[in-house]
């Protein structure tokens, strides 16, 4: 009689127009609702193979903690996907942000987000929100999510998905500011906490992305963006090359025949600098006469990445003109 019921609060406007502030309200009072069981089913749609496939996943302005955690978990579970994450904003007295207007705590968003003690290379986190020029005049702040996605999309067109989208070329953002500015040494704290910050360097008016660290805790090769893309990139190549050969004969011939197809792919990513070196192993060590009888064909490949330079260290030295 006034409108019907859609599932949402019509009570509440941030839940009934499903924003973050109405996703922290639910959680608040019982960890879930009508608004973040949207956005776990939304993120459902994506996560099975069979009906999507997709290489980088993301909510813009999610930052619920339900919310992001579910997208990790998802991202996790698929294997071939990277959950790119906008983190939750704490003020000065340690009070999440709902809004668009109030300042963040650098100091206490940090605390707040190495809180949640995640650890995974299927997820990045980014701070802060970037500003945009709008179409009809004007500026829009957004999500960091937001230009993370240009950054990568142009990275893939124009390079590889193991190049990191980071620095001064790689990692500029179509974006004509940031949202809060930090300065090196917030920089430097917000990386240390694995968040990759947004930033104008001195003397630069573009905005770039300084950081390409995934969540993952111990040092690893995979606590790299590009690292976990080479690997997502590699399992989808090969993982075409093996559709072709279900139902073929398991025997001696079609490793070899598997071997010799997986090869190119890891050549062609070695030439372009995405690996030093690499082993595929598919033969009768891998597949044993006990996966024959079970119609199974197992394989190895061993990868060393190429490391990307994140850090550069000069020694200047000063000589007299007679030596």
């Amino acid at each position: 009689m006034q409108g019907g019921w859609d599932g949402l609060n019509i009570f509440d406007e941030s839940q009934h127009k499903m924003t973050n502030a109405g996703c922290i309200k639910e959680a608040a009072v019982e960890l879930t609702g009508p608004t973040i069981v949207a956005y776990q089913k939304g993120i459902d749609a994506f996560s099975d193979k069979s009906v999507s496939n997709i290489q980088l996943l993301a909510v813009p302005g999610l930052r619920e903690q339900t919310v992001t955690n579910y997208g990790i978990k998802q991202s996790e579970e698929r294997f071939d996907t990277m959950y790119l994450m906008d983190i939750a904003e704490y003020d000065k007295d340690n009070n999440v942000i709902m809004d668009d207007v109030t300042k963040p705590s650098i100091e206490n968003t940090i605390t707040e987000f190495e809180s949640r003690q995640l650890d995974t290379s299927f997820a990045a986190a980014y701070f802060p929100d970037i500003v945009l020029n709008k179409s009809n005049g004007g500026s829009l702040k957004v999500p960091p999510t937001v230009g993370i996605l240009g950054v990568i999309s142009r990275m893939d067109r124009d390079q590889r998905p193991w190049y990191a989208p980071a620095g001064i070329t790689s990692g500029l953002m179509n974006a004509n500011g940031v949202a809060f500015a930090i300065n090196r040494d917030q920089l430097n704290e917000i990386y240390d906490a694995d968040i990759n910050p947004i930033y104008i360097p001195s003397g630069r008016f573009n905005v770039h992305v300084f950081g390409q660290k995934t969540l993952l805790k111990e040092p690893s090769a995979l606590d790299r963006i590009n690292v976990r893309r080479l690997l997502i990139y590699v399992r989808r190549e090969v993982k075409n090359i093996a559709n072709r050969f279900l139902f073929e004969p398991n025997r001696e011939q079609t490793l070899r025949n598997f071997a010799a197809a997986v090869e190119p792919i890891l050549q062609r990513v070695q030439n372009e600098g995405g690996v030093e070196r690499y082993k595929v192993q598919i033969d009768s060590s891998t597949t044993t006469q006990n996966d024959v009888e079970n119609n199974v064909i197992r394989g190895k490949i061993y990868l060393q990445p190429t490391k990307s330079i994140e850090f550069i260290s000069l020694d200047f030295e000063v000589r007299n003109s007679i030596d």
